[in-house]
């Protein structure tokens, strides 16, 4: 029978469900070492143990963490809805998400465990993620490293080929890059103002709760009257109908430009909205 049955990745052991994750998502390239030992009968009561290794090397195609460092991986989602993309529009807000095991422990590494977390895009800009449970309310269920990143509306467009690098404190390092071809890499496509962010401003007894807001041609704003009494927002194209007490209003802004909103009732409490142009 099989009486022990171990996978040994880099310096580290990993449980099997680690190893199959690790070698899924972190895009493949890393070379598995698995050592069996076997008991059998030797006759005459004894016994005859035996041990084989065997080494695998994954596909190749993409590149993951080494497995004696960190392992990265993640995925890459659209603020609507949270949904897995593959294609990202101008003017669209994304997230880049990533986990990073320690092959050491077989854990995530926190913010405890790590110096940084950075996304690389191809132009070299850089992007330092964050550490946080999952958004949405309530309690948690996922922790991550993640970093939101709108599109700008001249970034050009066709594939986008970026790294996350993910730096520990002890110097290991894990990298994390999509497969090298066109299903697998973000795409970066025309302004769709279907797929743009939406934007929140509050009305209070004080003002506005914020005093700018940039916003992408073709954006929609949502305000809410968080004060007990109705109120008004004049607007350069005209005025708002009345917002009740706990009412939203929502404007879309269709032109490039600057706007100035007020309220109404007390035309010192101005909110900003800096329209960018769509190319």
């Amino acid at each position: 029978m099989i009486s022990k049955n171990s996978i040994k990745i880099g310096l580290g052991a990993l449980s099997s469900s680690i190893l199959v994750l690790a070698l899924l998502a972190s895009c493949g390239g890393a070379t598995v070492t698995q050592t069996e030992t076997k008991t059998v009968g030797g006759g005459a009561g004894s016994t005859v143990t035996t041990t084989a290794t065997t080494t695998v090397t994954s596909p190749g195609g993409g590149t993951g963490g080494a497995m004696s460092d960190l392992v990265v991986y993640g995925d890459l989602v659209s603020n609507i809805g949270c949904l897995d993309i593959s294609a990202a529009h101008r003017g669209e807000l994304i997230v880049f998400r990533n986990r990073i095991v320690d092959p050491k422990t077989g854990k995530d590494m926190v913010v405890a465990d790590l110096k940084s977390v950075v996304t690389i895009l191809p132009d070299g800009q850089k992007f330092t993620e964050t550490f946080g449970g999952h958004p949405g309310g309530g309690t948690p269920t996922d922790y991550f490293w993640s970093y939101a990143w709108e599109v700008p509306l001249t970034y050009p467009m066709g594939t986008l080929g970026y790294q996350v690098v993910a730096t520990a404190n002890d110097g290991r390092t894990g990298t994390f890059s999509p497969f090298v071809v066109s299903s697998s890499q973000l795409s970066i496509v025309a302004y769709d103002p279907a797929f743009l962010r939406a934007f929140t401003a509050n009305i209070t007894a004080r003002g506005f709760s914020v005093a700018t807001l940039t916003v992408s041609q073709g954006a929609t704003v949502t305000f809410t009257n968080k004060d007990t009494i109705p109120h008004t927002i004049s607007a350069p194209d005209g005025n708002s109908p009345s917002i009740a007490a706990a009412g939203t209003y929502k404007k879309v802004f269709s032109t490039a430009g600057t706007f100035v909103l007020k309220d109404a009732a007390n035309p010192a409490f101005t909110i900003t909205i800096n329209v960018n142009a769509a190319s």
